[in-house]
């Protein structure tokens, strides 16, 4: 068994290498200002962050939970590196920023995310989902001690999605900017009621799969380890502002 742990958390950190990297900036916009912020924001957009080969940033209003109402700037690089000498972060873009988005939002803090391959899941030969722009968002922190739990219920989920065909699924890590073990796990889907299609239709599948590849109740007894191996848990939903961000 210890084996085996080694095995899936050697597997982690190769497959996450070289993989796609986020910055997530939450702001806090007064809510009147949020036209204002709203239509600066969009000119911003269009300026800098619309054409092939410009940045591309995508923003959400969150929908529920303690941030209700705030703003999420998710910028996209390919590495972490990039986000400092990357021509597409152009200065002019970020002097406009700072000058006709900046006065109306307050920055609440950024943390740097690295996409985890082996646990992540997009559909069709990894063809990127347009009209995904509804988000289920869950955030774990997980124990030191509990990393291999962790990890092996996270990257046998993968596996069970992709055989019985499921929505996209991004798992990242936190490279920067959290305390403890952090883990972003992103559902993408068109709509409210598509979520609550897939989870209350596709569950039971689900579970099916994951016990036909792995054996009788390894669901079961894998998702109690991964839930014991947590130190904390939240979740929340997030809308894609398509003027606001860069097109898919």
């Amino acid at each position: 068994m210890k084996n085996i742990y080694l095995f899936v958390l050697s597997f982690v950190l190769i497959t996450s290498a070289n993989s796609q990297v986020i910055r997530y900036t939450l702001m806090d916009v007064d809510s009147k200002d949020r036209e204002k912020f709203e239509t600066a924001l969009a000119n911003k957009t269009k300026i800098y962050n619309s054409k092939k080969g410009q940045q591309e940033v995508y923003t959400f209003s969150i929908t529920s939970g303690k941030d209700v109402y705030k703003y999420v700037r998710v910028v996209v690089n390919e590495s972490f590196g990039n986000f400092g000498n990357n021509q597409r972060n152009t200065s002019e873009g970020v002097k406009y920023f700072r000058k006709n988005v900046g006065p109306y939002a307050e920055n609440l803090g950024s943390y740097f995310m690295k996409l985890n391959k082996a646990a992540s899941y997009t559909p069709n030969n990894d063809e990127f989902q347009k009209n995904v722009n509804f988000r289920r968002v869950y955030l774990y922190d997980y124990k030191d001690s509990h990393r291999e739990d962790f990890w092996r219920f996270r990257i046998r989920y993968k596996k069970a999605l992709e055989k019985m065909g499921g929505k996209r699924m991004g798992v990242l890590t936190c490279l920067s900017g959290c305390a403890g073990n952090k883990v972003m796990v992103r559902y993408h889907f068109n709509d409210p009621k598509d979520d609550e299609d897939f989870l209350g239709k596709n569950l039971s599948k689900l579970v099916e799969t994951y016990n036909e590849i792995f054996g009788e109740d390894s669901y079961k007894v894998d998702i109690q380890r991964m839930w014991n191996s947590l130190e904390s848990k939240r979740v929340w939903h997030e809308l894609r502002r398509n003027k606001l961000s860069s097109p898919f």
